[in-house]
């Protein structure tokens, strides 16, 4: 028996799109499921329901597997600059942090049903590790310059943790951008020991590795359709609103 994502959609008041994991012998079953579990959850009659089944396990997964390995294992390696060690290694410390981080995606978009799969557990903890080294380049500067002023690193980092998990979803989303990007601008003296090669490498495989990693994760497409949904309705209610104003 195979596990396949089971993308949905269907009219409810207006249209919604899900994707569920489900295990099954074929597509065409993995596709009856899913639609029954839709119509069940949203209390449809006779509903007309769109499906598409594909098999979960998938070269994207293994590449996304691998691109986060690489940085992944650069992250415990010492990087010297002059008689000085720089380690962005996980720690007790970033390594909590980072759970924080990470389990706020899951309860806020993931849910906790969706965590158990062995090819999320895999993910878990390269995503977490990837985070962790994150967190870590964050805190080697005390003090990150950020418009003008110098922010202490732990302040950002509690304050990214509490969006995560206060926020609203569309805000909450971009709480894991901003940690990697706060972090890319605070490697100036990691980029001095890592080198001209193996600093374009960390960047560029964490970016790619966590690019896959939401190509092939359904908490991520669901989260993108559902801003994409809500932008799509405030500009039609904006439009009409100035369109009803013109009538005046």
């Amino acid at each position: 028996m195979s596990q396949y994502v089971v993308s949905t959609s269907g009219k409810i008041l207006d249209s919604r799109k899900k994707e569920y994991l489900v295990y099954a012998r074929s597509p065409e079953e993995a596709e009856f499921l899913a639609r029954r579990t839709f119509a069940d959850e949203y209390c449809l009659v006779n509903p007309l329901v769109e499906t598409r089944a594909k098999r979960r396990m998938s070269w994207k997964v293994i590449c996304a597997y691998l691109t986060l390995a690489v940085p992944v294992l650069l992250s415990f390696v010492d990087w010297k600059i002059g008689h000085d060690t720089i380690s962005i290694a996980p720690t007790l410390r970033s390594t909590l942090l980072a759970v924080i981080l990470y389990s706020a995606f899951v309860m806020r978009f993931k849910g906790l049903r969706r965590i158990f799969y062995v090819i999320d557990l895999i993910f878990l903890v390269l995503v977490v590790l990837l985070l962790s080294s994150f967190v870590s380049i964050l805190i080697i500067e005390y003090e990150i310059p950020l418009f003008g002023f110098r922010i202490d690193s732990y302040v950002i980092l509690i304050g990214a943790a509490v969006l995560a998990w206060l926020g609203v979803r569309l805000i909450s989303s971009f709480t894991f951008l901003t940690v990697f990007l706060l972090a890319m601008v605070n490697m100036s003296r990691l980029s001095q020991s890592m080198g001209n090669i193996w600093g374009p490498v960390y960047i560029l495989f964490s970016f790619i590795g966590l690019c896959m990693y939401l190509a092939c994760e359904p908490a991520a497409r669901e989260t993108i359709y559902a801003v994409q949904h809500f932008t799509r309705k405030r500009v039609r209610s904006m439009h009409e609103d100035l369109t009803g104003g013109g009538n005046w």
